[in-house]
């Protein structure tokens, strides 16, 4: 065999020369291969040895242009969005005059929380952390380097704004199919962990920081509730690698934050009514059940107006309808002082629209039952809340916070409350509102009560509001400085339980997920095989996409492989192949996994990765 390759190589040579290494190599390597796969080995090897050797100064530029390449995407994706930027601001400062864009105008200020947001938002994400701590931590590092100068005025308008977009989507997120599978497991994982935290994190307030217990309720309701958008990110993601899909752990949890929420936010409308009455009088006595009341009734009615599909006949309608109304509560009840009442009912409205749309009422002026109007009006309050909404409200609450004002003595209470609530009290509930029901296992169990730990959203968007009560109702009251100090610890209370448990829990989502949870099929695809055509059809797409796959990342690190499918890789991985070819290298890779040729578990493990 060497004595061929030899020959094909140009005729013997010398001993001792370095050709004959290089030929030794190549006949070692052949028959290595195999007789059948030798010649494919000897054209790569051999071309390999026909390259002609670069100079340093070469290699060098080649390595330089090649990374260019690997990073031009990331490249022209930043230039594109700091284009965009500049646009704006452009715009604005037309708009609206240089006094008002000019550096430390308010102009400039939300305009640079926006902008700063977005991009540690960029990092985070990088960094496999939660958008909002990047665009908290932006916020808070404008404000402490002295970049901004928002007013408290215009910092409450932003989070009203946004704790309405907030309640929306959390409203239309309920999985009403979830509930019905589930049913009272459902309920309890909702509703028994936040409870019993509220309790013990209101302990920890009246007890520990010495609040009054109306205002340690308050703060309780909002330290205890779980972050929506943590939790949910998490699970999409393992929903959508089929994870836990055969017990529905993913639609169970996220449908359990929607009661989570209901309940966090009823309590803190209730208890904040309560703590920071606005008068004297008998109905400002009354102002906590009058939350309640009012909350359902402007829910009722706000739900039946975003029923009219007759009215609303498309997706933009529906989303803006839902939208307007829901702005219009917030900031009347921050108006006329029932703040509660406006959250109550913003989230009512989006719960009972979404009902009514599912059962096609009322008659007269609905279209029919269309389940999908409610995820479709989500998603589109999804685009406002990514590009608009997020960057500016949590970017606006890390803009509240000034280390230099923060007590030292602050923080030893603060990770008390949150060890205590946080992970001592609510991971016990979850795991024992888990206990019966569902068929889990013990290692799922533990997994979705550990998970139950993450928060955000619900701190971000009220945890300055007691702040924003206590200067609106008690100006030139003897007790004022108390409170304001007392709702300011509320506040950084939150901001720490956020830095804290954010990134935790999606550690945990993220890493513990595909280890303790079954794999099934992936979001998408059908659990079941057929005869069909059809099915065979699907059956043959995914069978291709899975073996693209198999020879993308595996064969770059392994000869073996580069033997074993020796068309497709030329083909698949080859920078400068054409479509063409690769259609035609993906149709021998598919029949090499209709022959068998291709090992399953490379395949089930290039999928995973």
């Amino acid at each position: 065999m060497s004595t061929d390759v030899a020959e094909s190589l140009g005729g013997p040579k010398k001993a001792g020369s370095g050709e004959e290494a290089v030929v030794t190599v190549l006949s070692t390597s052949a028959v290595e291969v195999g007789p059948e796969d030798g010649a494919s080995a000897l054209d790569v090897d051999s071309r390999s040895v026909r390259r002609p050797r670069r100079s340093r100064r070469k290699h060098a530029a080649h390595s330089v242009l090649q990374g260019l390449r690997r990073h031009y995407g990331t490249f022209t994706t930043i230039t594109g969005y700091l284009a965009l930027g500049v646009g704006i601001f452009a715009g604005l400062w037309l708009a609206l005059g240089a006094d008002v864009m000019l550096p430390f105008g308010v102009g400039w200020s939300v305009f640079l929380i926006w902008a700063c947001a977005h991009v540690g938002g960029y990092v985070a994400t990088q960094l496999n952390m939660p958008a909002l701590l990047g665009m908290l931590v932006a916020g808070a590092a404008l404000q402490n380097a002295g970049a901004i100068r928002l007013p408290h005025q215009w910092s409450a308008k932003i989070r009203s704004g946004g704790l309405a977009v907030i309640l929306l989507r959390a409203g239309l997120k309920i999985d009403e199919k979830a509930f019905q599978r589930a049913g009272f497991l459902v309920a309890r994982l909702g509703a028994l962990p936040v409870l019993c935290e509220a309790m013990v994190d209101s302990a920890v307030f009246i007890g520990v920081y010495g609040m009054p217990p109306a205002l340690g309720f308050t703060g309780g309701f909002i330290l205890s509730a779980l972050s929506p958008t943590v939790l949910v990110t998490g699970m999409l993601e393992l929903q959508r690698r089929g994870y836990g899909h055969a017990k529905a752990i993913p639609s169970i949890e996220m449908a359990a934050t929607g009661i989570d929420s209901v309940l966090a936010i009823t309590g803190f409308a209730v208890a904040s009514g309560i703590a920071i009455p606005s008068g004297t009088g008998i109905i400002e006595k009354l102002h906590g059940p009058l939350i309640v009341v009012l909350g359902v009734a402007v829910a009722l009615i706000g739900g039946l107006l975003c029923s009219w599909t007759k009215l609303w006949n498309n997706t933009p309608k529906r989303a803006a309808v839902v939208l307007v109304s829901g702005l219009v509560m917030m900031y009347a009840g921050v108006k006329w002082d029932y703040l509660g009442a406006a959250a109550l009912g913003c989230i009512g409205q989006a719960i009972f629209a979404a009902y009514l749309w599912r059962i096609g009422q009322p008659k007269l002026l609905s279209m029919g039952p269309v389940p999908e109007h409610g995820a479709t009006a989500d998603a589109q309050l999804a685009m406002l809340w990514m590009i608009l909404v997020m960057p500016l409200l949590f970017g606006s609450i890390g803009a509240e916070i000034d280390f230099k004002l923060i007590d030292r003595s602050l923080w030893p209470k603060a990770l008390l409350l949150i060890f205590v609530g946080g992970f001592m009290t609510r991971v016990p509930a979850a795991a024992l509102a888990l206990s019966h029901g569902g068929g889990f296992t013990l290692a799922e169990r533990i997994f979705m009560a550990a998970s139950w730990v993450p928060k955000a959203t619900i701190q971000g968007a009220l945890g300055g509001l007691p702040l924003d009560l206590v200067n609106a109702h008690m100006a030139g009251s003897p007790d004022l400085a108390r409170y304001q100090r007392w709702a300011s610890d509320i506040l950084n209370t939150g901001v720490l339980a956020i830095v804290i448990c954010a990134p935790l829990g999606l550690l945990i989502i993220g890493l513990a997920g595909p280890r303790v949870l079954e794999k099934g099929r992936a979001e998408g695809t059908s659990s079941s095989s057929s005869s069909s055509g059809s099915d065979s059809d699907c059956d043959a797409a995914r069978d291709e996409e899975a073996a693209v796959t198999a020879v993308r990342r595996p064969l770059r690190r392994s000869q073996r492989w580069r033997r074993r499918l020796p068309a497709a890789w030329g083909a698949v991985l080859g920078g400068k192949a054409k479509r063409k070819e690769s259609l035609n290298a993906a149709k021998r890779v598919r029949s090499a996994v209709a022959a068998g040729e291709v090992d399953a578990e490379m395949l089930e493990v290039a999928s995973a990765t």
